[in-house]
């Protein structure tokens, strides 16, 4: 029997991504696709719940330590965004930023991330 759920939230900047993208989504590949890949982000997110060592997640104290990276493709293979998230509580998940696959992780994950989302 699975423990209880942890929660999980969007930060501020990760909040801004996902409307990005879903922006971008639409106004490039239709409204159709925007919807195809928002539940593919959201079930991402989801997969969350479970706790931050979700299948395919991974631990990246490369990009800063306490960071954890989950692939949205591991919903939706062609998919190429990451979740780049932390714990911040007991049970408690915060998604820090979701970034396309090919930006620099590092660059776009700054000190100010921390700080902006307590």
């Amino acid at each position: 029997m699975a423990g209880p759920e942890w929660q999980v939230h969007l930060g501020d900047d990760a909040d801004r991504d996902f409307d990005d993208i879903l922006d971008w989504t639409a106004r490039t590949f239709g409204p159709g696709q925007k919807t195809v890949y928002a539940d593919a982000i959201a079930a991402a997110i989801r997969m969350l719940a479970g706790g931050p060592d979700a299948p395919s997640a991974k631990q990246r104290s490369d990009i800063m330590p306490g960071v954890w990276t989950l692939r949205v493709g591991a919903i939706r293979p062609r998919a190429r965004h990451f979740l780049l998230y932390e714990v911040t509580g007991p049970r408690t998940i915060r998604v820090l930023r979701i970034l396309h696959d090919n930006m620099d992780l590092q660059r776009h994950l700054s000190d100010d991330v921390w700080e902006a989302d307590p």
